[in-house]
């Protein structure tokens, strides 16, 4: 088999930079809606907005501010819903509710959720420990949102990601991003 021929391998890097081959995905990712929505009178801004940068790639830009600092037992939930391209039904990918304050300070397990924060680290002013402060606004620039974030083997599909955010039990906020995979 001569150079041209070969068969081509995708590469991504590890946190060290190394290239590693990767599995090709099958898909292309569609960002198709984002709303942010603020539900009580302790958040005064929440906003959000997405640029598609190329086939696949998207970044996201959001802003937040709160009246008052969040309370320690201030929490977020997020969900990952699919459903596949043949199938009527949603299935729950991934349900997580955490408190806020353990996880700005604790390492995710869970590989989704590391990229995530991790992401959210990189990206924004957020603290690393609480308190999560008021009347100080909260920026994500350039939040990178692509087709290698999800595992190769995701089925074709129309995806929700919702985050709400609780303080004291009450829902302050939502996040909502609806997206598509679609043949390459």
């Amino acid at each position: 088999m001569n150079e041209d021929s070969s068969p081509k391998k995708n590469f991504e890097s590890d946190h060290c930079g190394t290239p590693k081959p990767t599995a090709r995905r099958r898909f292309q990712l569609v960002l198709n809606n984002l709303t942010c929505n603020i539900l009580s009178p302790l958040v005064k801004r929440f906003d959000c907005d997405f640029k598609k940068f190329a086939t696949s790639r998207y970044a996201l830009d959001a802003n937040f501010l709160l009246r008052r600092d969040f309370n320690q037992n201030a929490e977020i939930h997020a969900l990952i819903y699919f459903t596949p391209a043949k199938a009527k039904r949603a299935v729950k990918f991934m349900d997580l509710k955490l408190n806020i304050c353990n996880m700005l300070t604790t390492a995710m397990s869970m590989p989704l959720a590391r990229i995530i924060l991790d992401e959210s680290r990189r990206t924004s002013n957020l603290p690393y420990e609480c308190p999560v402060r008021g009347d100080l606004l909260y920026t994500f620039n350039n939040y990178s949102i692509s087709a290698e974030t999800l595992p190769p083997y995701f089925p074709l599909m129309t995806l929700n990601f919702s985050l709400f955010t609780y303080d004291n039990q009450e829902l302050i906020a939502e996040f909502l991003l609806e997206g598509t995979t679609l043949l390459r």
